[in-house]
């Protein structure tokens, strides 16, 4: 296994961590927390590991979200502007 390659890293953490949660989401926020701690080098103690997997908002469902939000300001700022030419005709 090489683990000089992010492909690599990642297939060992999915070999050797035991606790993944059978949730896919929460295992992937796992496997992402425990890579920038290891491979990253970011201090992330198992405490706040802990903490984030049982208090924190999935990052999945905070993407997908601020997809909507996005497309929901790009839809009003496009009718904004159809009113504000509309206006001006």
């Amino acid at each position: 296994m090489n683990l000089l390659t992010k492909k690599g890293r990642v297939r060992y953490l999915a070999e050797t961590v035991a606790d993944v949660p059978r949730d896919p989401d929460r295992g992937r926020l796992l496997m992402i927390l425990l890579y920038w701690k290891i491979f990253d080098g970011i201090n992330l103690s198992d405490e706040l590991i802990k903490e984030i997997m049982t208090k924190g908002t999935n990052p999945e469902t905070l993407g997908r979200l601020a997809r909507f939000a996005n497309t929901d300001i790009l839809s009003e700022k496009a009718q904004s502007e159809e009113t504000q030419h509309d206006s001006m005709s």
